[in-house]
């Protein structure tokens, strides 16, 4: 009698089969560079309120940048 649970683990493992296959041909994507600043934005209708937000804009060997 098989277990639900390796029946589950085996149809994972049949239908990422060919993902990893996939996976196993592409290259690595590094990072080179990443950078760190400030944001600061005035608030819509109390000219003294100030909203700060952290940034982070992350580079890739592959010319893919996020932020």
């Amino acid at each position: 009698m098989i277990r639900r649970r390796d029946f589950l683990a085996g149809a994972a493992a049949l239908s990422l089969a060919p993902l990893r296959a996939l996976a196993a041909e592409v290259k690595r994507v590094r990072i080179t560079n990443v950078e760190s600043f400030r944001i600061r934005l005035p608030g819509d209708r109390d000219p003294f309120r100030v909203y700060d937000y952290g940034v982070s804009r992350v580079s890739t060997d592959a010319g893919v940048t996020g932020t």
